[in-house]
């Protein structure tokens, strides 16, 4: 808010640096009457520079016949300092967009290789007490269901239910005598 207090009309105009936006370059104010200038900061032209200061002024136009003209009189009605800062964030963002758009892309991967790995973990406890049951029960077809549903690679992949199925395959228990752990293990 720009206030004048003198008995005479006063002309002046705004300057402000490359990186300030001003809502009016210049100001004429009668005695007494008050004017707001809205300064905004350029974020284009702030986004280089991180930290920036510098000195808005409002100074009298040629013509105005309101400034005293004598050597010694300042040339500039107000001067205003400036400042603005933008966050490291904004400014990583602003500077290198393709690699933070990478890096939320690889953020997002690795949540969702998380939640797969998690559901995988459910999935093969789930395949082990189904087995266990389908033991118990003697559910010949069950068990060889579940086989069937195991990774072909022991070596690289043991779940609790592929360990279950390959302990039975090496012993089977003595209620299973006449039934072929061939038909039912994986590998034959």
């Amino acid at each position: 808010m720009i206030t004048n207090p003198s008995r005479r009309y006063v002309h002046a105009a705004v300057y402000a640096p490359r990186w300030i936006i001003a809502n009016q370059t210049a100001i004429g104010l009668p005695p007494g009457a008050q004017t707001t200038v809205m300064l905004v900061a350029d974020m284009r032209r702030v986004a280089s520079g991180g930290r920036l200061r510098g000195t808005v002024s409002l100074t009298p136009e040629a013509s105005s016949s309101s400034i005293d003209a004598s050597p010694g009189a300042s040339q500039s009605l107000l001067d205003v300092e400036v400042r603005v800062a933008v966050s490291a964030w904004r400014l990583l963002w602003r500077q290198h967009t393709i690699l933070m758009m990478i890096m939320m892309a690889l953020m997002l991967l690795g949540i969702g290789w998380g939640i797969f790995w998690v559901y995988d973990q459910n999935r093969q406890s789930w395949n082990y007490d189904t087995a266990l049951a389908a033991l118990e029960r003697e559910d010949w077809q069950g068990v060889r269901a579940i086989a069937a549903a195991l990774p072909p690679d022991t070596r690289s992949t043991v779940t609790p239910a592929r360990e279950l199925l390959l302990g039975w395959c090496h012993r089977p228990p003595a209620r299973s005598v006449g039934r072929s752990p061939a038909a039912i293990c994986p590998g034959g």
